[in-house]
């Protein structure tokens, strides 16, 4: 049964990576490594990843609801060492980096946080433009001299017409989350007095990065 579950993850994962242009680097039981831009080549690829994300955990909520439970991404950016490495015996294509440590930090604080993806501060900024995103954690990432927010993808932008720069700015002014995300910029930056004000008129049965932001400040 577990060969049978591996086989048809990594055939879900397989399906939503090479639809976004990313590439399989590795995988180990059900640890799935997937690099953008690496490889191959793919504009935008911090919203890829996203993209990927959020098509792999519909496609596994969807199909499998039960024996997927538990599914978490983790999504940086940033410059990565790529190539064939080894030594003459053993040589594979892989990827050393900052990066590759991030990721798999953000992967497991998903769990803490109760959500499918979390991505660095750097991804969420490159993948802004099309792609909506909660702020949810404050977290101390390898290669940063400072902790930094990271946030949980929560769908595709949408707009009605090509100018990009007009639906930028429309879906900004219209995201539900920028409140939630402006609180958690203000308390990462050591301005807890305005986070506090600004949490006061968040709902944090709506917003799980008002509850994340509650736990922080009332942790001190």
């Amino acid at each position: 049964q577990a060969v049978v579950l591996q086989s048809e993850l990594l055939l879900k994962v397989e399906k939503a990576a090479r639809r976004n242009r990313g590439v399989i680097d590795t995988f180990q039981g059900d640890h799935v490594l997937i690099s953008f831009n690496a490889v191959t080549t793919a504009a935008s690829h911090q919203s890829k990843a996203a993209h990927t994300s959020l098509q792999l955990i519909a496609s596994l909520r969807e199909n499998q609801p039960k024996d997927y439970r538990g599914v978490t991404i983790g999504i940086a950016t940033g410059e990565a060492l790529a190539g064939n490495m080894g030594c003459e015996g053993l040589k594979r294509f892989c990827m050393v980096g900052n990066i590759y440590n991030q990721a798999a930090i953000l992967e497991r604080l998903c769990k803490r946080s109760n959500v499918d993806t979390l991505a660095s501060a750097s991804a969420t900024q490159g993948m802004s433009f099309d792609t909506a995103t909660q702020a949810v954690e404050i977290a101390m990432l390898p290669g940063l001299s400072h902790p930094v927010v990271c946030s949980t993808i929560m769908g595709q932008k949408t707009g009605e017409n090509d100018e990009w720069m007009y639906e930028m700015k429309k879906n900004e002014e219209g995201d539900p989350c920028r409140a939630v995300n402006a609180a958690m910029e203000k308390y990462a930056a050591g301005d807890v007095t305005a986070a506090k004000s600004m949490l006061a008129n968040l709902d944090t049965s709506t917003f799980v990065g008002a509850r994340q932001l509650t736990k922080m400040v009332e942790a001190g």
